[in-house]
């Protein structure tokens, strides 16, 4: 047979302890003081002290001490480089960080790196790449790939702020300005700013101090001082009184007006009512005596009111109208005679056609009167059937059939699909037949399953015994556990021994490590027998 490889499926243990875990890698505890030996021999072969570096190996202690011969050298000049400022060419040269004289680089960010202080390494200045400066600072939501931070948030609701109105929770989601929505404030001419669209910048967007934008619009006769404006009077006929302008007493002099105002001096001087024309300072007589009637628009009176009415009325059936022009009275009567409730009662009427209850109508009072069947009416027309019994009005059937009730039946067969939705379904029968060629177990499992499945059997005092799948090992399994039927998610199973008759394994791939075929002999397999992977148990 062909040589074979040492292969290690599961990891390796020494006695209790794992050397090698289930992905190959050396564990922490492989490393004893013989292989720490080894190493610490070989890193001290590795390393060569160079120019102005001393090296001490100290075997019995494991350390390694590096230091730093006397400083040599004749620098002439110290200049600053990128990201630096200052220098000297003699005595103490002093250099300051100074970023702005950095050149521009353009940026990686999944390969670049940028320069930091390490509070895990006593504020230490290090290097640290983009990528993973993204990376450690992508929290909720937010995922990094190559240095790019991308959100993973599925928004549920967009709700407008201070400002702002709309929002929404589902498709594209649209916010509008709306100063409506802005709480009042206490406004402070002198301090306070507000937002404006600034023509100078492009229209973009700025705040200005209101003080400043009531200087700019303060024109003619108005000043502004922090944020106030003031109107400007001469003091001689406006005066200012509780912030309004009004004119002083005796301010609009004779001598401003140039004397009296006639009324020649008016365009228009004089008034027309009812075709006559009054001059301002005039007496009209303001009735209906004074002015003629037209045509159309009649006076009123009440001779014309009565007429009118009396033309709009127009007799209908069973109606007669009767206007009397002296008297001023219209007069409306019916000819029709008044139905009464009593003549309505007269002429309704009730049969009772049997069955059970009765009805009847009293003609005097209008009343109908229903009375229901009697219990033995009912019972008439309930009769016992196969396995039910009435006695009295109550239906029976042997035994209590309420909801908390154990109900008892003889053979029970269901033509049609049994469905039982409870938690637990206890069968107690001494022996159980099957017709069906196939059981499924777990049905209605989806996505990765979780549970052990198999058959438990219950052996009273001693542990029960497991025969099914192992889901978190995928593998059959049959061994001894304390679970029940009732028991769900990943069982704590014993193996147990099996014993079986002839068994034939076969894995004509031989993958994985796993023996293809089983032979028993008394005789060792010879170079024709069998194939790589086969096992032969050789017996006497």
């Amino acid at each position: 047979m062909a040589a074979q490889n040492f292969r290690i499926k599961n990891g390796l243990n020494v006695g209790s302890t794992e050397v090698v875990d289930s992905s190959g890698d050396l564990t922490a505890a492989a490393f004893g003081t013989a292989a720490l030996e080894a190493i610490d021999d070989q890193v001290n072969t590795l390393l060569t002290a160079g120019s102005g570096i001393g090296l001490s190996y100290n075997d019995g202690a494991g350390t390694l001490t590096i230091t730093r011969d006397a400083e040599t050298g004749d620098i002439s000049s110290v200049v600053a480089g990128d990201g630096l400022s200052g220098g000297a060419t003699s005595g103490d040269a002093t250099l300051a960080l100074d970023l702005s004289e950095l050149t521009a680089a353009a940026v990686d960010v999944a390969n670049d790196s940028i320069a930091i202080v390490d509070a895990s390494a006593s504020n230490g200045s290090r290097k640290e790449s983009i990528a993973d400066l993204a990376t450690a600072m992508a929290g909720t939501n937010i995922t990094a790939s190559g240095g790019v931070l991308s959100t993973t948030a599925d928004l549920t609701g967009v709700t407008a702020g201070d400002g702002l109105s709309g929002g929404g929770t589902s498709g594209a989601v649209s916010l509008a300005l709306d100063l409506n929505e802005l709480t009042a404030a206490a406004v402070d001419v002198a301090a306070d700013s507000f937002a404006i669209i600034d023509a100078n910048d492009s229209n973009g967007s700025k705040k200005e101090a209101i003080a400043d934008v009531v200087t700019a619009i303060a024109g003619n006769g108005l000043a502004a001082s922090s944020g106030v404006l003031a109107v400007g009077v001469d003091g001689s006929s406006v005066e200012l009184n509780s912030d309004a302008v009004r004119v002083k007493a005796l301010g609009i002099t004779y001598a401003m007006l140039a004397g009296s105002i006639s009324n020649s001096k008016l365009s228009n001087s004089s008034i027309t009512i009812a075709g006559s024309a009054t001059s301002l300072g005039g007496t009209v007589l303001a009735n209906t005596d004074a002015l003629s009637e037209g045509s159309s628009n009649l006076y009123h009176t009440s001779e014309r009111v009565d007429d009118r009415v009396n033309a709009l009325i127009t007799e209908g059936t069973g109606i007669t109208a009767t206007y009397d022009d002296a008297a001023g009275t219209l007069t409306l009567a019916t000819t029709i005679t008044q139905y009464t409730e009593a003549l309505v009662r007269a002429d309704v009427s009730v049969t009772d056609a049997g069955g059970d209850g009765s009805l009847a109508y009293n003609n005097s009072t209008g009343v109908f009167t229903y009375t229901g069947p009697s219990a033995g009416e009912v019972r008439a027309h309930i009769s016992a059937g196969t396995g039910v019994a009435i006695s009295n009005g109550a239906i029976s059937i042997g035994q209590a059939v309420g909801t908390s009730d154990d109900v008892t039946f003889d053979d029970v067969v269901v033509s049609g699909n049994l469905t039982v939705n409870g938690a637990t379904s206890t069968v107690s029968s001494t022996n159980t037949t099957i017709e069906d060629a196939l059981l499924e177990l777990g049905t209605g499992t989806t996505g990765t399953p979780s549970n052990d499945a198999g058959i438990v059997i219950e052996r009273g005092s001693e542990s029960n015994v497991f025969m099914g799948w192992d889901d978190s090992a995928s593998s059959f399994i049959l061994g001894t556990t304390a679970a029940t039927g009732a028991s769900t998610g990943a069982l704590t199973i014993t193996p147990t021994a099996l014993s079986v008759g002839a068994t034939t394994i076969t894995n004509a791939t031989n993958s994985g490590g796993t023996a293809r075929n089983v032979y028993q002999s008394t005789s060792a397999p010879t170079g024709g027998d069998g194939a790589v992977g086969d096992l032969w148990i050789l017996y006497s």
